[in-house]
């Protein structure tokens, strides 16, 4: 056996073994040092331009100077995006706590007095700062629509009756409660025939009086002449 070659062999493949080594280790190590990168990239956030927060920061500061809850809620939708976690954040909230607090509270004394205006206006609030049906938005919009059934019903009756008061009345009511044109024209075409009617009677009527008696007539030379020879005769 020539020991020569073998062990030439053996430290060529040694050798080769070594540098494949060399050459995995540095392979594996670019793999999860690119690897790594890419995770960075991900689960970092995006860098922000200043020039948007101040723009959120302006547009936060003039919702809570104005209160208008939905200016207050979008502005705090791009803070959150954002990741914006400064004062302007924090009292855009509060602001919009108290206005939500504020229109659950016009919900609630909207439905005690079922005033229409009073509905109206509270559930628009409610609606433009998203409450939820069980913070007293549902029970305003029951409520609404009762009063509205309720008009209806007036107005068909005063209808029937026929009388203006009831008519001018239940007109008021549609029109507080926002009912459909429609549903008002009848009213409104029996309402106008009335008032015209009530108007005719209160017309005074024109009176003839009789023409006036000519005045006496003052006396002429030829009547005084008439009278004296009346006289002289009568003499």
């Amino acid at each position: 056996m020539d020991w020569g070659a073998f062990a030439g062999a053996s430290v060529g493949g040694f050798v080769l073994v070594l540098i494949g080594g060399i050459l995995s280790h540095y392979a594996f190590k670019r793999y999860w040092k690119k690897k790594a990168l890419l995770r960075e990239d991900v689960e970092s956030p995006p860098e922000v331009d200043d020039g948007e927060k101040e723009e959120v920061r302006q547009k936060l500061q003039a919702a809570i100077d104005s209160r208008d809850p939905e200016e207050l809620r979008t502005g705090l939708e791009r803070a959150d995006a954002l990741n914006m976690k400064e004062q302007v954040v924090t009292d855009a909230r509060q602001v919009l706590k108290e206005e939500k607090d504020e229109a659950k509270k016009m919900l609630r004394d909207a439905v005690a007095s079922r005033d229409p205006e009073g509905l109206r206006t509270a559930i628009a609030k409610g609606e433009a700062l998203r409450l939820k049906d069980e913070e007293g938005l549902g029970a305003a919009r029951r409520v609404l629509e009762e009063e509205k059934v309720a008009a209806r019903k007036e107005l068909q009756d005063a209808i029937q009756a026929r009388e203006i008061d009831r008519l001018r009345r239940a007109i008021a009511r549609g029109l507080a409660l926002q009912l459909k044109p429609g549903e008002l024209v009848e009213a409104q075409r029996i309402l106008k025939e009335l008032e015209k009617e009530e108007k005719k009677k209160k017309k005074p009527k024109k009176v003839t009086t009789q023409q006036e008696e000519p005045l006496a007539r003052e006396p002429t030379e030829s009547m005084e002449a008439d009278a004296l020879g009346c006289a002289s005769s009568a003499a």
